[in-house]
C-alpha cells in the first residue's frame, strides 16, 4: 500500500528514480526497493521521503486491542496535570 503510493507520487510529481534519490539522500536501489516492496524503508527514510511528497508521516502505536497507546498516555498525563490543578485550585481557596 505505502509502496504504490510513493510510487504513484512521484511519478505525478516528475521524479525519475535517479532525481527522487538524489533529492532524498536514499540510493537509487533502496528507493525502488520500498516502491516494489522488496524493503520496508526505515522510518529515517520514510520521513525523507515523506518530506519530498509533501507529506507528514504520522506514526500510530497500538496495543493487543487496536488502541492508541501514544494518545492513551496523553490522555493519562492530562488527567494528571488537571488533577493536580484542581488540587492548587482547591488549596488556594481553602487559605481564602
Amino acid at each position: 500500500m505505502i509502496a504504490k503510493l510513493i510510487k504513484d507520487l512521484r511519478a505525478k510529481y516528475g521524479f525519475t528514480l535517479a532525481m527522487f534519490a538524489q533529492r532524498t539522500g536514499l540510493s537509487v536501489g533502496y528507493i525502488h526497493d520500498i516502491e516494489s516492496g522488496r524493503a520496508n524503508g526505515s522510518l529515517e527514510a520514510l520521513q525523507k521521503i515523506a518530506n519530498r511528497l509533501g507529506l507528514k508521516l504520522v506514526i500510530r502505536i497500538e496495543d493487543e486491542n487496536g488502541a492508541d497507546v501514544i494518545k492513551d498516555e496523553k490522555v493519562k498525563a492530562y488527567d494528571e496535570v488537571m488533577n493536580v490543578l484542581r488540587q492548587l485550585v482547591k488549596n488556594v481557596e481553602e487559605q481564602q
